[in-house]
């Protein structure tokens, strides 16, 4: 959850997403113990490239709204939901931990009007679905990662330090879980 509230990670982690971009136009939005979310208006030197990023592969384009900003948001509805928005599907997810070393994800993706189902956007549609696969596969090392290095940290007594932009959303999402921890919030 902690990663998918910020964007700093995207240029190592997953960088077919941001190839080609010039500017992220970054945003970070949080309510406490309700969302955290990030976004971005990406722009790119070549249109192809942007295409591909925004997952519009194959260049046919169902769009929710005509003319609308080329803006991504990816919301994290505390504690364990996600959606995401991009020009042309919405993807709404939870993350059910099952047990401490286990975490089960349903994902579902939206499309608008004939999008979801009109065949002329079928390859569309896959590839969007291996694009989302392939984020997650890129996003297991980070997760485990992550954990060892708390770990190793709090073994050392390194103290939690926050990037003051790029870390408020992962500051809010852990102020949010000890609150529910110590019962202020259920």
């Amino acid at each position: 959850m902690k990663g998918a509230i910020e964007d700093y990670h995207l240029p190592w982690g997953h960088p077919q997403l941001v190839k080609g971009a010039r500017s992220a136009n970054a945003r970070l939005d949080s309510a406490q113990g309700c969302f955290m979310a990030n976004s971005a208006a990406r722009e790119y030197a070549d249109a192809r490239e942007a295409g591909a990023a925004m997952g519009l592969g194959t260049g046919r384009r169902p769009i929710l709204r005509p003319g609308a900003e080329e803006r991504t948001y990816f919301i994290g509805i505390f504690p364990t939901g996600v959606f995401q928005t991009r020009i042309n599907h919405v993807l709404q997810g939870l993350f059910l931990p099952d047990g401490p070393e286990n975490t089960r994800v349903v994902l579902n993706i939206y499309y608008a009007a004939e999008a979801a189902i009109d065949p002329a956007f079928a390859q569309t549609r896959r590839e969007l679905f291996e694009e989302w696969q392939l984020i997650f596969e890129q996003d297991t090392p980070f997760v485990r990662y992550v954990h060892e290095s708390y770990k190793r940290r709090d073994k050392a007594g390194i103290e939690t330090r926050f990037s003051p932009f790029w870390e408020s959303n992962v500051l809010a999402f852990q102020r949010s879980v000890v609150e529910v921890l110590r019962g202020e919030r259920l």
